[in-house]
C-alpha cells in the first residue's frame, strides 16, 4: 500500500499551507489598498494612508499568535 504514506504527507502539509496564506493575504490586502488609494476616490487623506499600517500590524500579530499555537 504505497498510497498511504503519500496521503499522510499531503495531509501533513495542510497546516503549513494554511499558515503560509496568512503571510500572503496581508500583502494582497495592502497592495489592493494601495492601488485603491492611487485612484484618488477619497479626499485628501485616503483610507490606505489612515489604516494600512494598522491593518498590517493586526494581521501580522494574528500570524505570530497562530504560529505560537501548537497544532
Amino acid at each position: 500500500m504505497p498510497s498511504q504514506p503519500i496521503l499522510e504527507d499531503i495531509d501533513s502539509t495542510a497546516p503549513l499551507r494554511a499558515r503560509a496564506y496568512f503571510f500572503i493575504l496581508p500583502v494582497v490586502v495592502w497592495a489592493a489598498l494601495f492601488a485603491w488609494s492611487q485612484l484618488d476616490i477619497a479626499n485628501e487623506e485616503t483610507f490606505y494612508e489612515k489604516y494600512s499600517l494598522l491593518i498590517m500590524a493586526i494581521w501580522l500579530g494574528l500570524c505570530w499568535i497562530g504560529l505560537l499555537i501548537p497544532r
